[in-house]
């Protein structure tokens, strides 16, 4: 859940602050405010897409001297994995 992201994040000492991008679809104006010079998202989405997703290209980033990492997600730790859990703990219970 986004609260328990950000539990985790407050609890880095490397994290001065938290910006919490709303609506996803041009993620630019939250990064400019930001300051951010380093975008950091786990593998469990693929670059291109999740570029497209938060309106950013290469170029828009490289012009920003922004740069985006990927990090190996958690196993196991996932929205969409909790999700199939419970939708397939409710179908198994409600045969």
């Amino acid at each position: 859940s986004l609260r328990d992201r950000l539990a985790i994040l407050k609890s880095c000492r490397y994290v001065d602050r938290i910006y919490i991008n709303n609506g996803c679809e041009d993620s630019r104006p939250a990064i400019l405010k930001s300051g951010a010079k380093v975008i950091v998202h786990g593998t469990d989405w693929p670059e291109a897409t999740l570029m497209e997703q938060m309106g950013l290209t290469q170029e828009w980033l490289d012009a920003n001297g922004i740069v985006f990492r990927f990090f190996p997600s958690t196993p196991g730790i996932s929205t969409t994995q909790i999700r199939e859990q419970i939708n397939e703990t409710m179908h198994t219970s409600s045969n």
